[in-house]
């Protein structure tokens, strides 16, 4: 099996350098993964995952999960995985620091290639690292939680990490131009996010009988929850899923999407276009006969073979700016 930063974050327990948790100890794990499960660590962990597919496995491995931990309990110690977004792992340990006892050991992993140094630089300039390790393309630090330090760099509320979270970007910009009355009946959002794509159908349409939001990011479903009028005439659906593995088909005449190609902004995984074609294949399924696919991509991305054998018909609408748009018909 090939091995990760997951493997990294429990080798200072192996090795002896950090004693683990015993007792009643319970200790903070965020962007939390499912670990090895002979490193006798579930009881004591308290996990925050908000990107499903995560949520899921640390589910069915019998580790205790939420997708937001709102709770002001103090623990004993705590453990982080590193996302790809400084923001968010700054926030995380400003987090964990707010709600480990002073004195605590806080664990910090992520992967070379993502950004651990500047993370590692960034805690070392305001406490002491007690030591760190390298292994598996990853490397882990750790410190002793000292309260006051931290607080003075906390920030309200949360860095969420969503993609384009600072407003919309220009392939979901481009897509929404070709939104008009067109569109009705049961419609779907596949990849929502915050639900810039879906009030933008909502503005372009009085012919939509219901709508349907799709997003595996958890964060990202409650802005989407904030941004759309839920007490509007169009009933409005919200669902965290995995798209890839969760999904129940039904019966819709419309489906939009800008398809994710990582997985998930907290993940260190390599960019992947097999995302977009699943997303595809999925919205193929559930799409009435006649039902249309409307998708914007980037324009290098290889989806066009998947879309031709999974529709009748695939007409390319734009392409501008590095990105295509794509009508197809089941």
């Amino acid at each position: 099996m090939k091995q990760d930063r997951k493997d990294t974050l429990i080798l200072p327990f192996e090795k002896g350098l950090i004693d683990p948790p015993t007792g009643s100890e319970k200790w903070l794990f965020l962007n939390a993964a499912s670990l090895d499960a002979d490193a006798g660590f579930k009881q004591f962990l308290m996990c925050e995952q908000g990107f499903r597919p995560e949520f899921v496995a640390l589910e069915k491995a019998g580790f205790g999960a939420v997708p937001l931990i709102e709770s002001t309990e103090t623990f004993d110690g705590a453990f982080i995985l590193t996302s790809r977004v400084r923001a968010v792992n700054e926030q995380n340990i400003q987090r964990a620091a707010s709600q480990v006892k002073a004195g605590g050991v806080i664990l910090v992993c992520g992967e070379k290639a993502t950004g651990i140094a500047a993370i590692r630089k960034w805690v070392g300039s305001r406490v002491e690292i007690t030591d760190s390790l390298s292994k598996h393309h990853a490397v882990c630090f750790w410190f002793k939680n000292d309260v006051e330090t931290f607080a003075a760099d906390a920030q309200e509320g949360h860095a969420n990490g969503m993609f384009s979270a600072s407003g919309p970007d220009k392939g979901s910009e481009l897509l929404t131009r070709h939104f008009d009355n067109r569109i009705k009946g049961k419609v779907a959002d596949f990849g929502a996010g915050w639900g810039y794509l879906s009030q933008a159908l909502l503005e372009a349409s009085e012919r939509i009988d219901s709508l349907d939001l799709y997003e595996a990011e958890w964060l990202a479903l409650e802005a989407a929850k904030r941004e759309l009028n839920q007490d509007g005439p169009v009933p409005i659906g919200f669902h965290w899923i995995d798209i890839q593995s969760e999904f129940r088909k039904k019966p819709f005449e419309w489906i939009v999407m800008n398809p994710p190609f990582h997985h998930g902004l907290h993940s260190s995984r390599a960019p992947d276009a097999q995302l977009g074609r699943t997303f595809i294949q999925t919205a193929a399924s559930s799409l009435v006969k006649g039902g249309k696919l409307l998708m914007v991509a980037n324009r290098n991305l290889p989806y066009e073979e998947t879309l031709t054998s999974a529709f009748r018909k695939v007409v390319k609408l734009a392409d501008d700016g590095g990105y295509k748009v794509i009508e197809a018909t089941k």
